[in-house]
């Protein structure tokens, strides 16, 4: 009963493992060759949320409600926002918050 349970639940981490894998890779082949991008999406209450936009090289500040989208305030330069990428660093993760427990 055990190798049962063993064999089933390995079928569905294979299974999981390539449904990702072939999702990750169709929505970056959908994706790659547009020019828009989202950079970032807060939300600042229920139904209520800030977006920075990329559109051709230029940052846009979005302010999104349930029934509107409207621009707050259009971003020249680089400089004046910070991009932080999304990594898997020591910093994040589990394992990040197990080291600052363990420190």
């Amino acid at each position: 009963m055990l190798a049962a349970l063993a064999v089933v639940i390995g079928l569905i981490l294979i299974t999981w493992h390539f449904f990702n894998k072939f999702t990750r890779g169709a929505a970056a082949g959908r994706f790659a060759a547009k020019n828009i991008r989202v950079v970032e999406t807060r939300y600042i209450a229920p139904k209520k949320s800030l977006i920075l936009v990329e559109v051709g090289g230029e940052y846009l500040l979005l302010s999104c409600t349930d029934d509107r989208l409207t621009l707050i305030k259009h971003i020249d330069m680089l400089e004046e926002i910070e991009v932080l990428p999304e990594g898997k660093g020591p910093e994040t993760g589990f394992a990040g918050i197990l080291d600052r427990l363990r420190s």
